[in-house]
C-alpha cells in the first residue's frame, strides 16, 4: 500500500497561515468552495455538461493545488476535448468527449489511477510554479535513488439533476526504491516502461532515463 509523505508541524502551520490569508480574500461561492476544498483530501473540479443556453461542456470550477506537469489556470473554463488536448495519444479519447462527460454526469461513481516517476517528491508539480530539478546520473542504480513513483486516485461523481459532475483527485507520492523492493511491482513498473513509445515518454519526462532504468530494474535483486 502506498503511503502519503507526511508533512512537520511546522510546515503545516506555515499552510495555515496562507491558507487563512487566502481565504480572508474570498466571498459567497467562492469562499465557501475554497474552503470547502481546503477541509478535503483531495483536489477538486466542477465540471458542467452542455445545455441548449452554454451547448459546449466545460470545467466550471477547479481548486486544484498539487496538479501533475499541468497548471490549473489553463484549464478553467475549457470543453473537455481542449483540456485534456495535451495528453499523448487522446485521439480516442477526443472523439468520445461527449459519451464521457455524460457518463460523468449521469452514471458512476468511477474510479481510475494515474501514475509517473518524478525527479522529486513534491506534490504541486504546476510548471507555473515549480521545477523539477535535473536529473544528476544517467546510470540506472542512481536514477532509481533519485526519483519518486507518484499515484493519482481520480474518482468522478455525477449530479444529473444539476447537469454536473464533481471530479476529485487525491496524491501519494513515495520513494520508487520502495516501490521496486515487491518484486511483482518491479516487474509491472519494467514492463510499462519498456512498452512506451517516444510520445508517451515525452509526455511523461522520462525520455532520457527510460532505457537506464529498464535495464537496471530488469536484473533481479
Amino acid at each position: 500500500t502506498l503511503r502519503r509523505v507526511s508533512a512537520g508541524w511546522s510546515h503545516l502551520s506555515t499552510v495555515s497561515r496562507e491558507a487563512e490569508a487566502w481565504l480572508a480574500q474570498r466571498a459567497g461561492l467562492e469562499l465557501f468552495g475554497d474552503a470547502l476544498a481546503l477541509c478535503t483530501q483531495e483536489d477538486l473540479a466542477i465540471v458542467r455538461g452542455p445545455s441548449e443556453a452554454e451547448p459546449t461542456d466545460s470545467f466550471e470550477w477547479l481548486h486544484v493545488t498539487m496538479p501533475s506537469n499541468w497548471a490549473p489556470i489553463d484549464k478553467i473554463g475549457r470543453s473537455f476535448v481542449t483540456a485534456h488536448a495535451p495528453v499523448v495519444h487522446s485521439e480516442r479519447l477526443q472523439a468520445a468527449a461527449p459519451q464521457i462527460v455524460r457518463a460523468m454526469i449521469q452514471g458512476g461513481p468511477f474510479t481510475r489511477y494515474v501514475w509517473g516517476i518524478h525527479r522529486d517528491g513534491a506534490f504541486c508539480h504546476n510548471p507555473r510554479l515549480h521545477h523539477q530539478p535535473a536529473w544528476v546520473s544517467d546510470a540506472g542504480a542512481d536514477l532509481v535513488k533519485q526519483a519518486y513513483f507518484r499515484v493519482e486516485r481520480q474518482t468522478t461523481c455525477g449530479f444529473p439533476t444539476l447537469n454536473r459532475a464533481l471530479f476529485t483527485i487525491r496524491y501519494w507520492t513515495i520513494p520508487l526504491t520502495e516501490v521496486i523492493s515487491e518484486p511483482w511491482r518491479r516487474e509491472r513498473l519494467t514492463t510499462a516502461l519498456a512498452a512506451m513509445d517516444e510520445a508517451e515518454l515525452a509526455y511523461k519526462g522520462l525520455t532520457e532515463v527510460r532505457d537506464p532504468l529498464v535495464a537496471y530494474l530488469s536484473v533481479p535483486e
